[in-house]
């Protein structure tokens, strides 16, 4: 084992030595160059005459030993030098005790993305595929939800002008004046104030009813009699006429409405209006009514259904004719064959026996038993 250990110690010294060798000489030669080129630079001088040689002096005494320099800096680090020879592997140490267990490093961040590649050819186009069945109608999607209220609308067209006054009669002409002197001209009057702007159509509002027995202002609405009013100037109170009172009937409604039967077949339908318009119509109905069998004394209208003679017979007119004999009746229903007769049914049980009979040689002349 020595031996092994001086070997390895004389080949790692060997290869120190040569590494400082050649790094030493490096560092000289790159010292001493300036040196160099300045001394080559200095003109050499002439050789003067030789001189005598002197006497050998006598040595002196060896001086004291210096102190030691300051260390110098660590040079820069120099070439890698030549690989040693590997050395002897040596014993296995012991095995150490295990470590605690560290701490989990932090989530490294996510790198940068990388720029966007250069786009591809373009490849070429595919065939056509072939096409694919209809597919088949979606179900009806449910109603959307109702939209915001839009915005409101721009104001009305300015309110109907007033209704004219009555003209005051002619005053008697007067004498005719002088012409006056032309007078300068007079400023431009004042703009005169805007008026009140119109209520849109959204802004009216409709009264549910009025009274009768008090005034409303110009412009009201109500609902009146199933139909609309609007009132043209200030009202009066309601009389005999709602347009008297200065109502006018916007939308003209049902007021009233009935439908009276007058007889079996025969309806009267009335109505009235908002503006006590009256409308009556009459209707009559020919539906079938049943009277039974055909009397002479009675009279027939359209409609009226009989029967004689087994026939079912209905009135096509007003008529006392007896059916089948005119045109006003029209056979309904036929009368049918008389069925034959039927099977003979079995005997009957005997009945009960009577009580006894009155001996006629035991009765009187009135009937009385002596």
């Amino acid at each position: 084992m020595k031996v092994e250990i001086s070997t390895l110690a004389d080949s790692v010294f060997q290869a120190v030595k040569g590494y400082c060798s050649t790094e030493f000489g490096r560092m000289f030669e790159r010292a001493i160059e300036p040196f160099q080129k300045r001394l080559e630079e200095i003109p050499a001088g002439k050789d003067g005459a030789p001189g005598p040689q002197g006497e050998k002096g006598i040595d002196g005494s060896p001086g004291q030993k210096g102190d030691p320099g300051i260390d110098g800096k660590d040079g820069a680090p120099g070439e890698i030098g030549p690989q040693g020879i590997q050395g002897i592997q040596g014993e296995k140490g012991i095995d150490g005790s295990p470590g605690q267990k560290g701490d989990p490093g932090i989530d490294g961040k996510d790198g940068a993305p990388g720029e966007i590649g250069p786009q591809g050819i373009q490849g070429i186009q595919g065939e056509k595929g072939i096409d694919g069945s209809p597919g088949r109608d979606g179900e009806k999607g449910a109603d959307g939800l109702q939209g915001p209220q839009g915005p409101a609308g721009e104001p009305g067209p300015q309110g109907e002008k007033g209704e004219k006054g009555d003209r005051g009669d002619p005053g008697e002409p007067g004498q005719k004046g002088m012409d006056g002197l032309l007078g300068e001209a007079g400023r431009d009057g004042r703009d005169g104030k805007d008026g009140a702007p119109g209520r849109d159509a959204l802004q009216i509002e409709f009264l549910p009813a009025i009274d009768e027995t008090r005034s409303y202002p110009r412009s009201t609405y109500a609902f009146w009699n199933g139909g609309v009013i609007r009132s043209m100037r200030t009202t009066d109170p309601v009389g005999d006429s709602i347009e008297a009172a200065g109502w006018a009937v916007m939308v003209e409604g049902i007021k009233e409405f009935s439908v009276e039967q007058t007889d079996e077949r025969s309806f009267t339908i009335k109505s009235v209006t908002t503006s006590g318009r009256t409308t009556e119509k009459h209707v009559s109905m020919p539906v079938l009514i049943d009277k039974g069998v055909y009397k002479s004394d009675e009279s027939y209208v359209p409609g009226d259904v009989t029967t004689w003679d087994g026939s079912m017979w209905i009135a096509r007119e007003a008529t006392q004719d007896k059916p089948g004999t005119s045109e006003a009746w029209r056979l309904s229903v036929k009368r049918g064959r008389d069925g034959r007769d039927g099977i003979r049914g079995e005997k009957g049980e005997r009945g009960a026996e009577g009580r006894a009979g009155r001996d006629l040689t035991q009765m009187t002349m009135d009937g009385r038993r002596f």
